[in-house]
């Protein structure tokens, strides 16, 4: 048993001895770098962060015509990833946007005079035949009238011609008025005809008036719901470029707040730098002039200053700010707070106003004595000497 016990104990202790070092990895800060990352001034930098997955874009390009600039652009802001977005990318897209709600908004107006001149033609029209109505009221009601009196007088007639035969003069009496009141009725009805007509021809202009306001009337409503959508599409991208402004500002002032505010400064002819190298380079600026070599350029620089220029060499986006490998820039440009410039530990040497290069003299001369002063070179870039030559 107590063999038993030995052969085991061994794999225990292994297994102890791994849940351990598991969780000591696991519990390691994630704020650890390396010190070469630390203080270089073209960190290696960790590996590109993947682009981020945004946030579902509210406006879909479904709600614009097939085609259409607006689809493009509905398409376009959906696909945009805020992180790496440049500003160019989102201001020409916000002043595509503009001008398509611009553009909706004169399609809307446009429309307008021609329903609003329809609808002064439909009113006129509806007065006349408002007239005409009138008109063939009367009419109508006066055909009645002259019917019922012409039946009645027809009546009398028939009457007294079975009663009193003899009296002729009282049946032509009537039959005159009878022929009177058949020629009043013939007139009537004639101009009941022709107001009819023109009541019929003023119906059919309205009819038409009507359709044509109605089909701008529907045409109009298509345009405002275009509008409509241009609009919230608007609304929906100055969200995304603002909610983006406001992050890259955040970071911004989150790199700012980690400043080292301890690091001891020095003025040493046009440079600030590092007190811990200010006679150093106070020796060497002396010994170059000796030698006629007249350097000028510049030492410290705030994080703030190091991230304007991250925005020059790496690009807008808040992925080529704070987290594009330096090295990939153009010049490369160290991460804000990861620069030796910012502990004013690094140089950039300029030689009659202009920044060195490899044959530049002043380049030539450091290459042969900055070692005597404690300087290294970073090897891409002829003008940076710094502590650690990163």
């Amino acid at each position: 048993m107590a063999c038993r016990r030995r052969r085991s104990s061994t794999p225990v202790a292994l297994v102890l001895a791994f849940i351990a070092l598991v969780a000591g990895v696991v519990a390691m800060p994630n704020n650890v770098v390396s010190a070469a990352e630390a203080d270089n001034s073209i960190d290696l930098g960790s590996p590109d962060q993947q682009a981020s997955q945004p946030a579902e874009f509210p406006v879909g390009p479904e709600r614009f015509p097939t085609g259409s600039v607006g689809q493009d652009l509905a398409t376009r802001a959906s696909a945009l990833d805020p992180y790496r977005a440049t500003d160019a990318e989102i201001v020409e897209i916000q002043q595509s946007i503009a001008e398509l709600v611009s553009s909706s908004q004169s399609n809307v107006a446009e429309l307008q005079p021609a329903i609003d001149e329809l609808a002064i033609l439909d009113a006129a029209e509806q007065k006349k035949r408002d007239e005409l109505q009138r008109v063939a009221d009367v009419l109508s009601e006066k055909l009645s009238g002259l019917a019922i009196q012409n039946f009645r007088s027809a009546n009398r007639a028939y009457s007294t011609m079975s009663i009193e035969v003899t009296e002729s003069d009282e049946l032509e009496t009537q039959r005159r008025t009878a022929q009177s009141l058949e020629l009043v009725a013939d007139d009537s009805t004639a101009t009941y005809t022709q107001v009819a007509a023109e009541l019929q021809r003023v119906v059919e202009i309205q009819n038409q008036l009507r359709k044509e306001k109605a089909d701008l009337e529907l045409e109009q409503e298509t345009r405002q719901r275009l509008l409509l959508a241009a609009s919230d599409l608007q609304d929906a991208f100055t969200v995304v470029a603002q909610t983006r402004a406001e992050r890259i500002q955040q970071r911004s002032n989150e790199a700012i707040a980690g400043e080292r505010q301890d690091t001891p400064l020095a003025h040493v002819g046009p440079f600030i730098v590092n007190q811990s190298i200010a006679e150093p380079l106070t020796a060497l600026l002396a010994d170059a002039a000796e030698d006629g070599i007249v350097f000028g350029g510049w030492g410290q620089r705030p994080v703030s200053r190091q991230i304007e220029l991250r925005k020059s060499h790496c690009g807008s986006s808040e992925w080529a700010i704070f987290d594009k490998r330096s090295g990939t820039c153009s010049p490369p440009t160290a991460r804000p707070g990861r620069s030796q410039h910012e502990l004013g530990l690094a140089i950039d040497f300029t030689e009659n106003g202009s920044i060195l290069n490899r044959s530049s003299p002043g380049f030539v001369w450091l290459r042969a004595n900055a070692a005597r002063y404690g300087l290294k070179n970073l090897p891409s870039e002829p003008w940076h000497w710094s502590t650690t030559g990163r």
